[in-house]
């Protein structure tokens, strides 16, 4: 038996991890096609089979990975919430030093490259954002934490410069002018 294993190679302990290794690469792919879709679609028009099509592959692959569309959903939705609410506070800090002009330059720069390199993020939160019964949206949770987080790291790094109503006024008409650039 020790013989048969030197000669396939790894011992039998191993073979898990590299199965982990192909399944994890397999999920990034099965994400990565429901990012493309979910940037086309909002959630309740998007379909696994528009997922598995996107991304050339069979059904069954996304159905062993996830166990509903809307496990893929939550995934992409939590993945690219959690990115961009990491990139707005760089931003942000970046910003903080900076004249209130050339702070909302650059924050602008910033902003407009990201959306530049990633659209589909900015799409799939505005097509979600936007749905009437957005609560029945799985993961819609993470949308509005990446507002509220986005709204507290402008107040506590600007606090100084804005009044409250003045902050408010603001994001609300920069998320707006956005929601309707993109």
């Amino acid at each position: 038996m020790v013989k048969t294993e030197k000669r396939l190679g790894k011992p039998q302990e191993e073979e898990p991890e590299k199965a982990d290794g192909r399944g994890a690469a397999t999920r990034e792919m099965i994400l990565a096609a429901a990012r493309e879709v979910f940037s086309r679609h909002p959630y309740h028009a998007a379909s696994i089979r528009m997922i598995a099509a996107q991304g050339s592959f069979y059904h069954g692959l996304i159905r062993y990975h996830f166990p509903s569309k809307a496990a893929i959903f939550e995934a992409v939705v939590e993945e690219i919430c959690s990115e961009l609410l990491k990139q707005n506070r760089e931003w942000l800090m970046e910003a903080a030093g900076l004249s209130p002009d050339q702070a909302l330059s650059l924050y602008l720069d910033r902003f407009i490259a990201y959306h530049r390199s990633r659209p589909e993020t900015f799409r799939i939160v505005v097509k979600n954002l936007s749905q009437e019964d957005g609560e029945e949206i799985p993961g819609y949770h993470h949308l509005r934490d990446l507002l509220s987080g986005s709204r507290a790291d402008f107040t506590r790094l600007f606090a100084g410069l804005f009044t409250e109503s003045s902050l408010t006024c603001f994001l609300e008409s920069f998320n707006t002018l956005i929601i309707h650039y993109l």
